[in-house]
């Protein structure tokens, strides 16, 4: 069998004016994870990242810390299927007309930029919502992002060779998704897969011909070692 390690990101930079770049912890959980892989994971046969920045330097970093200790640099592959889903476009798009008697949403909305609590209840506002919904070409439909991720996740796996690894860094949406796909649960699944995405956290699918089972899901276990052992204390991180 081959396998295919899912990574999410490493930590981004929530709170500040660009989101989309690793925060110093997250460099730190970078590259831990590219020498928690070189050192349990062999052989390597490549690194598939997402466009995003947060995507490719958290690839990036692993690879410099698997070249680290192999000696030898893996093959980084950009692949925008691997992308984030637009979340923020979501938000804007769709919870302005979502009804809120309480208040509650526009409370969420308003602090969503500085709270990653209301953040996240945001976006659990308009995932529902955004399923859905219809086809609307000013935003990626569900049936779009759900068909991207599995055109994704299939291609991958078909090219990585027997008995190697592939490592695909991408984000928390996509990732629940392929898990979701993998599974066979239903669609609204993915929201409740989504929001308990760790940082860096280890989705590992194991392959052979057409047939994907998920080995296991979000795991930072390896983090939350590698932190005790080096007096590097809160490397579990969501957002």
């Amino acid at each position: 069998m081959a396998s295919t390690l899912l990574i999410r990101h490493a930590q981004a930079s929530f709170g500040t004016a660009d989101y989309d770049r690793l925060s110093a912890l997250g460099i730190v959980q970078a590259r831990l994870a590219g020498e928690f892989l070189a050192t349990t994971v062999r052989p390597i046969a490549r690194i598939v990242t997402g466009s995003l920045a947060r995507q490719r330097d958290t690839a990036t970093e692993i690879a410099a810390a698997v070249t680290q200790v192999m000696g030898q640099s893996p093959d980084i592959i950009l692949d925008q299927r691997l992308d984030e889903l637009c979340i923020d476009e979501l938000i804007a798009r769709i919870a302005p007309g979502l009804d809120d008697p309480t208040g509650e949403i526009a409370f969420d909305l308003a602090n969503a930029k500085t709270s990653s609590r209301s953040y996240q209840k945001a976006i659990r506002h308009v995932f529902a919502k955004w399923q859905a919904m219809p086809g609307d070409a000013a935003i990626e439909s569900w049936p779009a992002f759900m068909a991207r991720a599995r055109t994704a996740i299939r291609e991958i796996t078909s090219r990585t060779p027997r008995g190697t690894t592939t490592i695909a860094v991408s984000s928390g949406a996509l990732i629940a998704a392929v898990a979701q796909h993998v599974l066979g649960l239903p669609g609204e699944a993915v929201y409740t897969l989504f929001e308990a995405m760790r940082n860096c956290s280890i989705t590992h699918l194991l392959h052979s011909r057409d047939r994907i089972s998920l080995s296991s899901f979000n795991d930072t276990t390896y983090l939350a070692a590698m932190g005790m052992t080096r007096s590097l204390p809160d490397l579990v991180t969501y957002r």
